[in-house]
């Protein structure tokens, strides 16, 4: 981010560190354990280590060749870890194209430096080869990490845009999970709406104007930077069949620097009439994000795990350890489950699954000998599902919590 802000670095990378811990969205989606995070984490590693390269791409002595076979490796992790951040890569195929024809004297050198960089991204995708092929079943390895999830996602979006199509905008209407109060009157929404629209309006500026700077290694990092942000923004918004918050996780860092980057050229502009207003305005800056944080957050403070956890215990209580139960809401994954499509309300995208040869659940129930079920999100099972279980697990425990076919 220093970098990228030139003098004014050290006060936009600040803010930039403060933007990306006030976002709203997707923050509720970074606290948790997610393989976007670190998918993000190493791609922008990559960026980073590829931006640091590009400082001296043209001299031969320089020691750069390192830091592109490593920007290679931080991206091939992430494009294993994640898929999706294969948007990512076409912007960097485009920035080296951009340098092989600004300085042809210097393409040769260019060349290999790309070549290192494919060569470093090769190298761990062809680790996660090996460990296909050491599966023993190679053919299903593969199938599991390509054609399987697309058409799964394929598939569920088809369902998602039938019955209840999320927009890309979906996350910025009013939520209270997100913002800590409903409604649009509050400041915590205000500010995340303006700090996304100016930030991505800024981000194409910046992109549009890149052959504005003066040397050829800053306007690769201008093309790299602004391309990526916008290929992965494109992906989300038109590509991506389902809509989740936490596939806005790689966005984020380029929003919060991107506005961080907007109010840095603010600063500099009102500088030349005070030395003052960049300061004021940076603290009352301040004072408004610390405060639609606290707004945000205060509420939240309330909300816990309690009852759940009140839930599984009681449950524990009831049940035997090593028992099967069916469940669809994850109240007892300390269970096992006896089902082939476990902890989801698969009813709701059955239209979705006619192409698979789903198990039959009462004969998966029988076959397992199952005694519990949790009444948690029934409604959802297929109507004959929901009818053989009605008509089988009579006897309700903790008040209803637990259905069995069995009197305790």
């Amino acid at each position: 981010v220093k970098g990228r802000l030139g003098g004014s670095g050290k006060l936009g990378g600040l803010v930039a560190v403060v933007i990306l811990a006030f976002l709203p969205i997707p923050y509720d989606k970074m606290i948790e354990v997610r393989p976007d995070l670190v998918a993000t984490f190493f791609t922008l590693l990559g960026i980073t280590f590829l931006i640091r390269g590009m400082r001296d791409i043209g001299d031969i002595r320089s020691k750069s060749k390192r830091w592109f076979w490593a920007s290679g490796i931080a991206y091939g992790i992430g494009l294993g870890v994640v898929p999706k951040t294969i948007f990512f890569i076409p912007p960097v195929i485009l920035t080296f194209g951009f340098l092989w024809i600004y300085a042809k004297e210097r393409s040769r050198i260019i060349g290999k430096n790309f070549g290192l960089w494919m060569v470093g991204l090769s190298l761990p995708l062809f680790i996660i080869l090996l460990v296909a092929i050491s599966s023993g079943d190679f053919a299903r390895a593969f199938l599991l990490m390509t054609k399987v999830p697309s058409q799964a996602s394929k598939a569920l979006s088809e369902i998602y845009n039938h019955s209840f199509y999320m927009f890309p905008s979906h996350f910025f209407h009013p939520n209270q999970t997100f913002y800590g109060v409903g409604g649009i009157q509050n400041l915590q929404y205000v500010m995340n709406l303006l700090i996304w629209i100016i930030a991505s309006v800024w981000g194409v500026i910046r992109l549009v104007g890149f052959l504005r700077e003066d040397q050829m290694q800053t306007q690769a990092r201008e093309l790299l930077i602004g391309a990526s942000f916008l290929s992965y923004y494109a992906g989300f918004t038109d590509i991506f069949p389902l809509k989740h918050a936490q596939y806005m996780i790689p966005l984020t860092p380029f929003i919060a620097m991107y506005f961080a980057d907007f109010l840095a050229s603010l600063a500099r502009l009102f500088q030349k009439r005070s030395s003052w207003i960049p300061i004021v305005g940076i603290i009352v800056f301040y004072i408004f994000i610390i405060k639609a944080t606290i707004n945000m957050n205060s509420p939240k403070l309330s909300w816990t795990n309690n009852e759940t956890f009140t839930k599984i215990a009681n449950i524990s209580q009831i049940v035997p350890a090593g028992s099967y139960v069916f469940d669809l809401s994850a109240e007892s994954m300390i269970y096992r489950d006896p089902y082939y499509i476990c902890c989801v309300p698969y009813g709701q995208y059955m239209e979705a699954l006619t192409g698979l040869n789903v198990p039959d659940l009462p004969d998966t129930l029988k076959k397992t000998n199952t005694e519990y079920v949790i009444s948690s999100r029934l409604g959802t099972l297929p109507p004959s599902d929901l009818k053989y279980i009605e008509e089988n697990y009579t006897y309700k425990l903790l008040g209803g919590l637990i259905l069995s076919n069995k009197s305790n």
